[in-house]
C-alpha cells in the first residue's frame, strides 16, 4: 500500500514507499521478457530497489532467471508515476520541474543515486520504459532481444543494443 507524501514550503518530500505502477490500461495482460544477457556487477541492488518502488497487489516488477548471464521478466513494459502530491506529480508529468528539484524530490524519498539517474533518463526521454532499466543493468556491447506481450493491442519484439 502506498503511503502519503507531500511537498511542504521547503520542498521536502516525506517518505513514499511505492510510486511506480504499470503504465498500461487495466484489463490486459502485459509482460516484457529479455533474451539472455550479461549484467553489470551489482545489478541485483538496482532490480531490488525498482521492485521495492513498484506498486502492485501481488507481484514485483522483475523476476530474474540466472546469475552470471540472466533473463529478465517484467510484468509490464511501460511505467507511470503514482505520486500522492498532485502538485509535484503534475510538474514532473508536464516537465515543468528543474533537474535539481527532480533529483532532490526522489532523494528525499530515499531513492538511491543510481535509480534516480535511471528515473531521470526516462523522464528526459519522456518515456517510462522498463527497457531503460534493462539497458542500465546490462554490460556494454550486447544486443538484447526484448519481447513485449500485450493482450489488448498486440505483441512486439525489438533489439536493444547496449
Amino acid at each position: 500500500m502506498t503511503e502519503n507524501t507531500h511537498l511542504d514550503d521547503d520542498s521536502k518530500a516525506t517518505k513514499l514507499n511505492k510510486f511506480l505502477c504499470c503504465g498500461l490500461e487495466d484489463g490486459g495482460t502485459y509482460q516484457l521478457k529479455t533474451s539472455e544477457f550479461n549484467p553489470i556487477k551489482g545489478f541485483e541492488a538496482i532490480i531490488n530497489e525498482f521492485n521495492n518502488l513498484y506498486s502492485t497487489e501481488s507481484d514485483s516488477l522483475f523476476t530474474i532467471h540466472g546469475t552470471d548471464s540472466i533473463i529478465v521478466v517484467a510484468n509490464t513494459y511501460t511505467l507511470t508515476l503514482k505520486l500522492a502530491d498532485d502538485k509535484i506529480h503534475d510538474a514532473i508529468k508536464d516537465y515543468e520541474i528543474s533537474d535539481e528539484k527532480f533529483e532532490k524530490y526522489f532523494k528525499d524519498l530515499g531513492v538511491t543515486d543510481k535509480v534516480i539517474e535511471i528515473l531521470k533518463e526516462m523522464w528526459n526521454a519522456e518515456e517510462w520504459l522498463v527497457a531503460t532499466i534493462i539497458e542500465s543493468i546490462a554490460k556494454a556491447g550486447q544486443t538484447i532481444n526484448i519481447s513485449c506481450t500485450d493482450t489488448l493491442y498486440g505483441n512486439n519484439e525489438y533489439d536493444l543494443t547496449t
